[in-house]
């Protein structure tokens, strides 16, 4: 079931997709809450409750090349974003621009 945002709960982090990702599958998701940072342009982002959106984005990952190249770029994106290596880049540069 896609995520769906309310006036109680959206996606805070999207980890699901994110490892997905990192495990080179390429991804479709719903403009909700973070997941559409998370996807960038390595994967599709489909509105909420569009039933229409998402099939047209299933149909366009049936086809095997297209699949394999956002697989290829899903990996990369959480590679260079979110491995252990990018967050600690992140953070240690966070902290040098707290401490100037």
């Amino acid at each position: 079931q896609p995520s769906r945002s309310s006036e109680e709960w959206s996606e805070p982090t999207g980890h699901t997709v994110a490892e997905a990702m990192a495990n080179e599958v390429a991804v479709i998701g719903t403009a909700s809450g973070a997941i559409s940072e998370v996807i960038g342009d390595a994967g599709l982002v489909v509105p909420p409750d569009d039933p229409d959106a998402l099939a047209k984005a299933i149909g366009g990952m049936a086809d095997p090349e297209t699949r394999w190249s956002y697989a290829e770029a899903a990996r990369a994106r959480a590679l260079a974003r979110f491995s252990d290596d990018a967050v600690a880049e992140e953070t240690r540069k966070f902290w040098e621009e707290v401490i100037r």
